[in-house]
């Protein structure tokens, strides 16, 4: 007859066994499987279709006027947002036909930005959606990296900015960051 301490000995064993086992191999005993393709998914109607946004002129708020840094600011964000968004058909708020959108963004009497003249001026255009934002500061920031005798200053540039996207059929902020 096998003895209680024994048998105890013995589950012990294969459990630690099988515990080592599965922290050695990992989840990967468990997703060998093929990934299923895009093909089988049901996309709702309209997913297709093309988002059209307009991107306005962002509001400089920082100390750096110069009508050239504000051009090169707005060129470059505009191609990070083109490449950051291949899916929708980004256009310069210019271009989108309507006056209200390429000038200051109209204000109410409190002094906040008027979303509902916003969306009407995005729906007269056939817009989904306007991005606007401002950029609060542009700032160098000198920070020490590393550790003891290795440490040594790194310098960055910080920039702020707040970015706002307001839907175009229903004169809502869908999203807002300050970043």
């Amino acid at each position: 007859m096998i003895s209680n301490k024994r048998i105890y000995g013995i589950n012990a064993a294969v459990i630690f066994i099988i515990f080592s086992l599965l922290c050695l191999t990992g989840c990967s005993l468990f997703s060998a499987g093929t990934k299923s393709g895009g093909t089988d998914i049901i996309k709702p109607s309209g997913v297709d279709l093309t988002k059209r946004v307009a991107l306005t002129k962002f509001e400089n708020r920082s100390f750096v006027g110069q009508d050239e840094f504000e051009d090169v600011f707005q060129k470059s964000l505009f191609a990070k947002f083109e490449k950051a968004c291949p899916g929708i058909s980004l256009i310069k708020a210019e271009d989108a036909g309507n006056n209200l959108l390429s000038g200051k963004l109209p204000k109410t009497a409190s002094g906040q930005t008027d979303s509902f003249k916003i969306a009407e001026a995005g729906r007269d255009a056939g817009l989904n959606a306007i991005i606007t934002g401002s950029l609060n500061d542009i700032s160098g920031v000198e920070e020490n990296k590393g550790f003891l005798w290795f440490s040594r200053s790194k310098y960055f540039a910080r920039i702020d900015m707040t970015i706002n996207i307001y839907d175009c059929a229903t004169g809502t902020k869908i999203y807002e960051e300050i970043i």
